[in-house]
């Protein structure tokens, strides 16, 4: 287990360390927009987060289809202990871009956006990890096809508490495989994750949805585990990062699951794409 510094320096000595790098190519204009880097080419590849319409998909991480990792022993933990990074951008107009690490457990994906009927989900396929879904959350999604309106959205789910909630989802008009969740309807982008109703602390699956009004387009609902946040405040051109769990995250260091698939939701401020992402993520296990 990694439980204190001397866990952190005894992995380091044995060898009970990985370095995997990744690099991902131009993304999508979308000044202050959340944004999935799987849209993008590179390494972790492309992945367009396709499956059977509104079935659960579960993703289960093999080889090189999300950031690889390797196998630790049997009874050890894995942590995230530092992410390195560098974005090159298109102008001296970007100023920062923000990043979120997560987890991917699935996806829903083809909801139909020119449907009002009720779209039940079909859950036979359940979470491959944070089994219950305490601390996963729901990301909205845009893909395959653009959408036309903005829209409001009738979720129900299922709480990590076992609780069936029904909640509005705010559909946002920001592009094809773009975060569309806003706080208020034709509102600018908002929160990356989906709201909740009060208390709840996760999600284990969705149940259904309705749209209220058609916005067109396919949509895809995520549920992720959130592991860490970071940005870049400085000029991307010119300056790697670093992020030391440790030190920079009070000690927070994610526990990375068997079978995690991995990957960063990123938005760029400052009216510039960037043009490449890449750096290294540094896995230890004891």
């Amino acid at each position: 287990m990694i439980r204190s510094m001397r866990d952190v320096e005894a992995a380091h000595d044995e060898g009970r360390v990985h370095l995997q790098r990744f690099f991902k190519n131009t993304g999508a204009i979308g000044d202050a927009q959340w944004q999935d880097w799987s849209f993008a080419s590179g390494q972790p590849a492309y992945d367009a987060r396709i499956g059977v319409a509104g079935a659960f998909t579960p993703f289960v991480a093999a080889k090189n289809d999300a950031i690889f990792f390797p196998d630790i022993p049997a009874g050890m933990e894995r942590r995230i202990d530092l992410i390195r990074y560098t974005t090159t951008a298109s102008s001296t107009g970007q100023t920062s871009v923000e990043f979120c690490a997560y987890d991917l457990l699935g996806v829903y994906p083809l909801i139909d956006g020119d449907s009002l009927d009720l779209q039940e989900m079909d859950n036979t396929n359940t979470l491959p990890r944070y089994i219950g879904g305490q601390g996963v959350r729901a990301v909205l999604v845009n893909h395959v096809a653009p959408s036309v309106a903005t829209a409001v959205a009738t979720v129900n789910y299922t709480s990590s508490q076992g609780v069936l909630q029904t909640v509005n989802w705010n559909c946002g008009l920001f592009g094809q495989n773009k975060v569309c969740y806003a706080e208020t309807l034709n509102a600018a982008a908002g929160p990356l994750f989906c709201r909740m109703a009060a208390g709840d602390s996760g999600i284990d699956r969705i149940d259904s949805l309705q749209f209220q009004t058609a916005p067109g387009g396919l949509w895809a609902i995520y549920l992720v585990k959130p592991l860490t946040t970071f940005g870049d405040r400085s000029n991307p051109r010119k300056v790697a990062n670093e992020k030391h769990l440790t030190f920079q995250n009070s000690f927070h260091m994610p526990k990375v699951e068997n079978g995690a698939w991995l990957g960063f939701f990123y938005m760029p401020q400052g009216s510039s794409r960037s043009v490449a992402m890449y750096g290294d993520v540094e896995f230890i296990w004891g």
